[in-house]
């Protein structure tokens, strides 16, 4: 009976259930702190859906953008700008769906008051056969000036770069109208004006 208790077998399967334990135990631990993250998410957002909207022409007059280090905290902030679009830059954020249907968004610049600065605004969706026909065009219709309720959203930098770092070479490709994602720093090259480094979801 000793012998088999301390036989190399038994060790060997005693380490394997104390190793299975502990795994166990860490996927527990894991699943409380997503649990915790995930009501610290849910009170952060009720939190700014019941704050008053941020003026981003207001924002775009401090001299920095206070952005701060945590990208998380200005996302899904409300926020207001007044300015007039400029269709002549608009771009297309493509692979876009929407309810199982292919399409682009429209992601226009938003001169604000003075003409100086602009914040992209993502508009919405629209469908693909619209994106292939080249008829999103159609969908410039708010022209002069309009004011432009959403959601702030950090830029959607490329993985590995970090915000307000200059993109690379190859990113600083020449001026096009089809983008993979709403990268501020990288679109910023193909505009004339200074764009803030958050963009507003409408």
């Amino acid at each position: 009976m000793i012998k088999t208790l301390f036989s190399r077998r038994y060790i060997l399967v005693t380490l394997l259930v104390i190793a299975a334990m502990a795994v166990m135990a860490r996927l527990g631990v894991w699943q409380l702190e997503r649990r915790e993250q995930r009501i610290a998410r849910n009170a952060d957002l009720v939190a700014k859906l019941a704050a008053a909207p941020v003026s981003l022409n207001e924002a775009a007059l401090a001299p920095v953008w206070p952005l701060p280090d945590d990208r998380n905290a200005v996302r899904n902030l409300p926020a207001e700008a007044a300015g007039v679009y400029d269709f002549a830059h608009q771009m297309l954020l493509v692979q876009q769906n929407y309810n199982g249907m292919p399409g682009a968004h429209l992601v226009t610049p938003l001169l604000l008051d003075g003409g100086q600065q602009a914040v992209l605004v993502d508009r919405g969706w629209v469908p693909f056969e619209d994106v292939e026909s080249g008829r999103w065009q159609q969908y410039d219709d708010a022209r002069g000036a309009v004011t432009v309720a959403g959601r702030v959203q950090p830029s959607q930098i490329l993985f590995g770069r970090a915000a307000g770092q200059a993109p690379s070479s190859a990113e600083a490709q020449q001026a096009k109208a089809e983008w993979f994602r709403i990268d501020i720093d990288a679109m910023q090259g193909q505009l004339p004006y200074k764009l803030l480094p958050v963009y507003l979801l409408e």
